[in-house]
């Protein structure tokens, strides 16, 4: 199978690692990655066009960024203005693309644990 993984964080290059032995991998990250055995595009996201990809079609297209600034327009250049072009590059009618994000998106930031039980922005001493 052809994946392509756009982002390759702490998610990202992990996944990249798991899957090379049994599928084709291209990364692409905005530094050079210490991976062997994937084809690495080095390059920022928003810059990134189809003649980086050579033509190629992938099954599997992986998002998986953070934004620069966590803002709502920070979020829409990451996840919407800056992938939907590469998509539809790459996208062919066998594809699937994948969006993975954090639930860093949601605020906390003293290292409370976020659960599908717990609603964002209230404490529950039980499921809310």
């Amino acid at each position: 199978m052809k994946i392509l993984i756009i982002g390759a964080g702490k998610l990202g290059l992990p996944l990249a690692n798991r899957l090379k032995s049994h599928h084709q991998i291209t990364l692409v990250s905005r530094s050079k990655k210490d991976i062997d055995g994937v084809c690495q595009i080095v390059k920022d996201v928003k810059n990134l066009n189809k003649d980086d990809f050579d033509n190629a079609i992938f099954d599997l297209i992986y998002v998986i960024l953070s934004p620069d600034n966590h803002s709502i327009a920070g979020y829409a250049i990451a996840y919407v203005e800056s992938v939907r072009p590469i998509s539809q590059a790459v996208f062919c009618e066998q594809s699937h693309l994948i969006y993975i994000s954090s639930t860093g998106v949601y605020g906390q930031n003293a290292g409370e644990t976020r659960s599908e039980e717990r609603r964002v922005g209230k404490e529950c001493s039980e499921p809310c």
